[in-house]
């Protein structure tokens, strides 16, 4: 069986999907068990009012409780790919929201 991916032409769209989509889809096909993305605590409020899902990049830290916070630092479009430098990933926020409080549990995918 083969795999076609298609990828968004904007760079940070692009490594955003290859890190949500391409490597977890070629490890499943590869036999391998893919990368499970880890959770991480929203560190301050974000809002996305478009009904999409959200890939915000961010920056780690641990909190006094040693969770792992993620602080949101989004790139200024999706076209620049500089934006991501200091960035450790990004979580996945849900669809189905549009306002996401400090201490929001959300998916983290590591860039690396």
């Amino acid at each position: 069986m083969s795999s076609v991916f298609a990828l968004p032409g904007n760079p940070v769209s692009a490594y955003t999907c290859l890190h949500r989509y391409v490597l977890p889809g070629l490890a499943h096909a590869s036999g391998l068990v893919a990368r499970r993305p880890r959770m991480a605590v929203l560190a301050a409020p974000v809002t996305f009012k478009p009904s999409l899902t959200y890939f915000l990049p961010v920056r780690l830290s641990s909190g006094e409780r040693g969770e792992q916070l993620a602080t949101p630092d989004p790139s200024n479009t999706s076209g620049d790919l500089a934006g991501l430098v200091g960035t450790d990933g990004f979580v996945e926020l849900p669809a189905e929201a549009s306002e996401f409080p400090t201490g929001y549990v959300a998916p983290f995918w590591a860039w690396v």
